[in-house]
């Protein structure tokens, strides 16, 4: 039996297949132009979450709930009249009969029909791809999956240097997992930049503790008693515990043999300006589209496509499609990079290295026809404008740029405000400045009320600073962000801990009382009755069992609340509260063989965590490679130290008992 929604209209209902990013930018252009009101619109997403914010997947760990990834929950899509199915695939498409098919077999009618299947995950024909806890990194059932496999797990691999890889080696940094990139190109990013950007780009993630294996191909993939042991093309092999796949993707286009559409020769559903295949009433959108031989793996194109198809089922029939640029400016892994106009092509580049920045700029004759930027920089929007306007500089401008690493000076730089109706001030969600100039006119006053009414900042966020611009806010309240909270509480505690740890080591130990008969030597009895000694001691015991459960914070889901630098300072706090309790249960007297060793152990432990909180809790003023190498000696010296800890606190306790 075929289903159809009650009819609205004689231009009869729309289907939409897929319900990813690019579908939901569809549904909300549809309502804006009020076709919901017209026509009936049905969605089929084969995962069991309404459309989500898939840019953003790294940020799914740190979220109360994973509804906060959700771009509308289904109640919008009710409450505008939109049948959403999720959990259910479309296997088969039927133009002549104009109906869909689901995997319930139950069948659905149309009058026109959207593909915005989106992509797959790529996996290289490599042996043993199947084997157990290797996997792709694209949705949340992908990452919930991952973050199961890391618990327990020390090493991780990621297969692939390009956007999707170096985000999914950010998740497996952010779970705890030492991590390794193989990148089968010569540098990171090789689609997006060139050797010397990714050389650059190289050196930061170097700098975060990851390693990076350039020019490596994996051949093997085989499964050990505990651990996947993992072979290239040539070096040694890698012995992980899980391996992630992120080379690449490739557009969903299934339904294209059964259903009569055309595909490019790389796959995708081929379409026209009209972003219509040579199917009547079929079209395609995102990433499952191939227009003009270009199937585009961002989310802006897809966006521009759904807006333009919207116009075309709003009886707009002059609306086109013309393609888009490969510009993108994005978050990766903290550091900012953005790549617009021709920014790979032939012409004259003037290039600016910094200590935490890089920057090339490509010019034909004067004129500005490309860039490339990694790193923050306040002049990128101006930058990306001059980029698409076309804008020419002098020689001197341009030597002045390469000394200093600045095109405009701070006369030259254009408000937002100031900008034209027709400039990008979003380039994920292309929202334009007319645009966001509506919706002020609306009563949006606030980055928050624009990003929900506008969909800009929303992505990869890194136009806050132009939002907050444009309504005025304070640009460091708006990102509130990266840098972690509670980091005052975690910079006293660990020069607290510093100070104590010094203290035992030069101090000579608490001198003994000279009689009985006084207050020092009752107070002296606190490390010398067997009694107080056990509270002490237990106490101790138990404090650094908390602290350890604090630091897993990242590996149970149980504990998966709150913001993670307050988990941190509370660490560090409870390391400072461990030193006092050793205070009263040794007097500083560090004792011999067992228990010289055990309480150096002790000091090592805390001294290591020490440094490794004050390098993290200043980092905004300690960066650079200098202050990342001493995160990474520091962090890494902390957990050797542990290491031997619970092993002579066990032997320590249990001398107490048999001896």
């Amino acid at each position: 039996m075929v289903k159809a929604m009650k009819q609205k209209s004689k231009l009869g209902p729309i289907v939409i297949i897929g319900n990813g990013m690019v579908s939901w930018r569809l549904c909300r252009s549809l309502v804006e132009l009020g076709v919901h009101e017209r026509r009936s619109i049905l969605v089929f997403g084969d995962e069991i979450q309404p459309a989500y914010d898939r840019v953003n997947l790294t940020k799914y760990f740190d979220l109360e709930k994973s509804d906060d990834l959700l771009l509308s929950n289904a109640e919008w899509y009710a409450s505008h009249d939109i049948a959403l199915h999720i959990g259910r695939k479309i296997i088969r498409l039927d133009p002549q009969q104009k109906l869909v098919v689901d995997d319930q077999g139950q069948e659905y009618a149309y009058a026109d029909c959207v593909l915005a299947t989106g992509s797959r995950a790529f996996v290289p024909p490599i042996e043993g791809a199947a084997n157990e806890n290797v996997f792709v990194y694209r949705t949340i059932e992908d990452i919930e999956a991952i973050k199961a496999a890391a618990q327990g797990a020390r090493r991780g691999l990621v297969i692939g240097g390009g956007l999707l890889g170096l985000e999914a080696a950010n998740v497996l940094k952010d779970l705890g997992l030492e991590t390794c990139v193989v990148q089968a190109a010569s540098g990171l990013m090789s689609r997006q930049l060139n050797e010397d950007g990714s050389g650059y780009l190289l050196r930061e993630v170097a700098a975060l503790g990851m390693s990076v294996r350039l020019r490596t191909n994996t051949q093997r993939i085989q499964k050990t008693a505990t651990k996947l042991e993992v072979e290239f093309n040539h070096g040694d092999p890698l012995e992980v515990d899980l391996v992630i796949i992120a080379a690449g993707i490739r557009p969903r286009d299934e339904l294209a043999e059964e259903a009569g559409l055309q595909t490019a020769a790389r796959g995708g559903f081929i379409v026209d300006d009209h972003l219509e295949t040579k199917v009547g009433h079929v079209y395609a959108i995102g990433e499952c589209a191939s227009h003009r031989g270009e199937v585009y793996g961002l989310v802006a194109p897809g966006y521009e496509m759904a807006d333009c198809l919207a116009q075309r089922l709003a009886s707009k029939k002059n609306a086109r499609y013309r393609g888009s640029d490969s510009s993108c400016r994005l978050k990766l892994l903290g550091v900012e990079v953005g790549t617009f106009g021709d920014y790979l092509q032939e012409g004259v580049y003037h290039v600016h290295r910094g200590a935490r920045s890089y920057r090339s700029l490509v010019f034909r004759r004067s004129k500005l026809i490309g860039a490339t930027v990694i790193g923050d920089w306040s002049e990128i929007a101006e930058i990306e404008r001059a980029v698409k306007e076309g804008r020419t500089f002098s020689k001197g401008m341009r030597r002045h740029f390469e000394r200093t690493g600045d095109l405009f000076g701070e006369s030259m730089i254009t408000s937002v405000i100031h900008w034209p109706d027709t400039a990008i001030v979003c380039n994920c969600t292309r929202t334009s400045c007319g645009t966001l100039r509506e919706a002020v006119g609306a009563g949006c006053l606030t980055v928050a009320a624009l990003t929900e009414r506008t969909g800009a900042g929303g992505v990869c966020g890194s136009c806050m600073p132009q939002l907050a611009d444009f309504v005025g806010e304070d640009v460091g309240q708006v990102l509130d962000v990266a840098r972690p909270k509670g980091g005052m509480l975690l910079m006293i505690s660990a020069i607290i801990a510093l100070i104590v740890c010094l203290g035992f080591i030069l101090g000579p130990p608490v001198p003994a009382a000279k009689t009985v008969q006084s207050t020092y030597y009752e107070f002296t009895q606190i490390w010398q009755d067997s009694f107080t000694k056990k509270v002490t001691g237990y106490t101790i015991a138990g404090l650094s069992l908390f602290a350890i459960l604090l630091s897993a914070r990242k590996r149970f889901r149980w504990l998966n609340f709150g913001n993670y630098g307050f988990w941190r300072a509370a660490h560090s706090w409870l390391g400072v509260t461990t030193l006092l309790g050793i205070f009263f249960h040794t007097g500083l007297n560090f004792g011999e063989n067992l228990n010289f060793w055990l309480l150096i152990c002790f000091l090592g432990l805390n001294l290591a965590g020490g440094l490794a909180a004050i390098a993290v809790a200043a980092e905004k003023r300690f960066s650079g490679p200098v202050g990342a190498r001493l995160r990474g000696v520091a962090t890494k010296a902390h957990i050797v130290f542990f290491l031997p800890y619970p092993v002579l606190l066990g032997f320590h306790i249990a001398k107490v008992y048999l001896y």
